[in-house]
């Protein structure tokens, strides 16, 4: 089993079934879903996830990409915001109670 499929299983593990259905929407995902999908790989460490993710969806999300990184600066304060809200939203969907403390845990969130 690659590193990849084992970080997919403890992902899909780990978030609720929401997000699980994100990633499963192929072409459907928005650019919104895989901004989220990806920063939350990151902060799990999730690399060799996170690089098949990129993979499959860099092309059809390139121009939002750029346009993003564009606009970083401009907004790096409503990007933080963004982000922290990511991760509480991804703690708050985890399957358990206990998942949901390990993962504030993880993420630094109170």
């Amino acid at each position: 089993m690659k590193k990849a499929d084992i970080e997919r299983l403890l992902f899909y593990y780990l978030c609720g079934n929401e997000t699980a259905k994100e990633m499963y929407q192929g072409n459907n995902i928005t650019y919104e879903e895989f901004d989220r999908i990806t920063y939350i790989l990151i902060e799990l460490k999730f690399y060799n996830l996170l690089m098949e993710f990129w993979d499959e969806f860099y092309n059809q999300f390139q121009e939002d990409i750029d346009k993003s990184a564009e606009d970083f600066s401009d907004s790096f304060e409503r990007e933080i915001s963004r982000c922290e809200k990511w991760l509480y939203q991804f703690c708050k969907e985890a399957p358990t109670q206990e998942l949901q403390g390990i993962l504030k845990e993880i993420f630094d969130i109170s």
